[in-house]
């Protein structure tokens, strides 16, 4: 992860750069004005008006350039945490896209959720204050120097004091990142278990869970509020610890400048300024404190971003030429699943291009597993699948999945009108609504109060089952892949709806190899090809008449649907 961070630094670098300059003349501007402010009082003191006036004059200057030059560094700021924030969120998809959906199912919606935005947050926060912590480290340097200049033992007292600070900083932030990594575990386990709830309030309402789900809920809410309470209390003991120290060692300094004084070793102005600067020193140990703890929070964060980057994987065949031509598939031999128990158990089928094939058998027989196989959401144990005799795992992914789509038997769409939605695969609008008509979904989206600008829920809850079934077959239509992979996706519909279908398949399987999953008798009589399974294996493959004729046990399943 941290190679993935310092190359979004790298793409950022002029503006880091012109942070740390900004960041170094801000801190500056902070040191000078108790020089101004010192020694006006010493003048005014001694009776010099005119000079204590004009040093007041020059107070005034450089107070109002530094409330505009804080502006002007928050603004820098901000440029900076967008950019690296917008970085870190491209990794995020990038390393998500990468992962496979079992690499992903180890990862928890809500600690996704966390990793994805408040750990992105926390990272690009620790990176955009990089710059104010180094032009503050200068200024300690600084300080530091004009301390010994100033008086060798006031130089000593300083430097004992700011490594004791350290050590309690070191020790105490250990402890405090151990606390924080509790912290976000419970915080993630407690979002995950908000986000089921509210998922689920279908069956919560449908079968009276309130009160055993409300008291999981306490329960997660109480651990994570015992461990934030822990991680807020350790960080303010370790704050407060260190600036106590800084504190009191100030006021040891102000006796010690009253005994140098009396004995006319230090002026009043120097007394003012060392004592301001001690100021600035708790003020910068203090921005250090905070810089050290986003330090912290951002290690947790980036542990918890390498989990996207663990598991993901390089397409090492993105420049592989090979292309998927006819769409001709072959399953040999193959073994998926659990091994005791496949889901596919030493399957072998050959499926012609140009073609409509329906895979079809009882309930765990296994025909899903074919799908997830084509699109590469698992692996098989043993066995090869090819398309056009070329083995699946030697095509690229953009032109595999340019030329393999599927419609899942309950498709998702994003919070947007179904307009949107469509657009992000065909931008021509014109082209949808033929598209659309063609399905014959055009007319019953029109009937919508929005038309095409209807925003369809997470859930697409407010359209109908046909709707939304329809769209994501026009979604896969207007993508335009070389093989259409349906799901058990046209048992939804009614028979009429069903037929529709596949006569548009039929005049379109020129284009298309056409693959669906489905127990309906109308759409296993209009198939090319009937691949029947059990127990994950092929028990007979052909005609549907054929089979009618030559198979016992397809002809019972059949008239048994």
């Amino acid at each position: 992860m941290k190679q993935e961070v310092e190359h979004v630094i790298q793409n950022n670098k002029i503006l880091f750069v012109v942070k740390i300059l900004v960041s170094c003349i801000l801190r500056g501007i902070v040191l000078v004005i108790p020089f101004f402010y010192s020694y006006a009082v010493e003048e005014i003191t001694g009776g010099n008006t005119n000079q204590a006036f004009l040093l007041a004059a020059f107070l005034l200057f450089f107070t109002i350039v530094y409330y505009i030059w804080e502006m002007v560094n928050d603004y820098v700021y901000e440029k900076l945490y967008y950019k690296i924030s917008l970085g870190l969120t491209k990794i995020g998809l990038d390393f998500t896209e990468k992962n496979s959906i079992y690499s992903l199912s180890r990862i928890s919606l809500g600690e996704y959720h966390s990793i994805m935005t408040s750990d992105i947050n926390v990272v690009a926060d620790c990176y955009g204050s990089i710059p104010m912590a180094i032009a503050r480290v200068i200024e300690c340097t600084f300080i530091f120097y004009y301390f010994f200049s100033v008086n060798y033992l006031v130089g000593i007292l300083s430097f004992v004091v700011s490594i004791i600070v350290m050590i309690v900083l070191y020790f105490g932030n250990k402890k405090v990142r151990e606390i924080n990594s509790q912290d976000k575990a419970s915080h993630d386990q407690r979002l995950g278990i908000l986000q089921e709830y509210f998922l689920g309030m279908k069956e919560v309402k449908g079968f009276r869970l309130f009160y055993a789900i409300n008291n999981r809920i306490h329960k997660s809410y109480e651990k994570y509020l015992n461990w934030h309470t822990r991680y807020g209390f350790s960080k303010v003991v370790v704050k407060y610890g260190a600036l106590g120290i800084i504190d009191v060692s100030k006021i040891l300094f102000l006796f010690y400048g009253f005994y140098l004084a009396s004995n006319g070793k230090m002026s009043l102005a120097v007394i003012l300024l060392v004592y301001s600067y001690f100021e600035k020193l708790t003020s910068s140990f203090t921005g250090l404190l905070d810089f050290n703890n986003k330090l912290q929070d951002s290690n947790v964060a980036k542990k918890r971003l390498f989990k996207l980057k663990e598991f993901s994987h390089e397409d090492s065949l993105k420049d592989n030429p090979k292309i998927i031509g006819r769409g001709i598939i072959d399953f040999k031999d193959i073994v998926y699943g659990k091994r005791e128990d496949p889901i596919l158990n030493h399957f072998t089928a050959h499926i012609n291009s140009h073609s409509i094939t329906v895979i079809t058998g009882a309930t765990g027989a296994g025909k899903t597993g074919i799908i997830d196989l084509l699109l590469k959401l698992n692996h098989q144990h043993e066995g090869t699948i090819t398309i056009d005799k070329v083995d699946i795992d030697e095509y690229a992914d953009d032109i595999y999945f340019s030329s393999v789509a599927a419609v899942r038997k309950n498709p998702s769409f994003f919070h947007m009108s179904i307009r949107d939605n469509l657009e992000i695969l065909e931008p021509d609008f014109e082209k949808i609504v033929k598209v659309c008509q063609e399905l014959g979904v055009h007319d019953d989206i029109m009937r919508l109060q929005n038309g095409y600008d209807t925003v369809i829920s997470e859930s697409a809850s407010n359209v109908t089952n046909d709707i939304k079934y329809l769209l994501s077959i026009v979604r896969v239509v207007l993508k335009n892949p070389k093989i259409l992979l349906f799901d058990e996706t046209l048992n939804a519909f009614p028979k009429e709806v069903d037929l529709k279908l596949m006569d548009y398949f039929r005049k379109t399987k020129g284009r298309h190899n056409v693959v669906i999953i489905s127990k309906e008798k109308h759409v296993i009589e209009e198939a090319d090809q009937v691949i029947f399974m059990e127990n994950g294996s092929v028990s007979a493959l052909g005609k549907h008449e054929v089979l009618m004729i030559k198979n016992e046990e397809y002809e019972k399943y059949f008239n048994e649907l």
